[in-house]
């Protein structure tokens, strides 16, 4: 989802019928860009947690300042 178009383009095709080294190096475009994926959707999971704790806090603040 998070991730840019590039690496479903039709160029990934011409990487095919090389044998040896070039098919490997694709593969391991491939398994950084899966483990580059998995880092982004991490990150934005702990983004998303901070700002839902702050805006907790911040909400908790301003109903006890409310209150008094």
């Amino acid at each position: 989802m998070w991730l840019p178009q590039k690496l479903h383009n039709p160029e990934i095709k011409i990487f095919k019928p090389m044998p040896g080294r070039l098919l490997n190096l694709h593969k391991n475009m491939a398994t950084k860009a899966r483990n580059y994926r998995l880092i982004i959707y991490t990150t934005n999971l702990l983004y998303l947690l901070l700002i839902l704790s702050v805006g907790g806090i911040f909400k908790e603040h301003t109903n006890q300042r409310v209150a008094r």
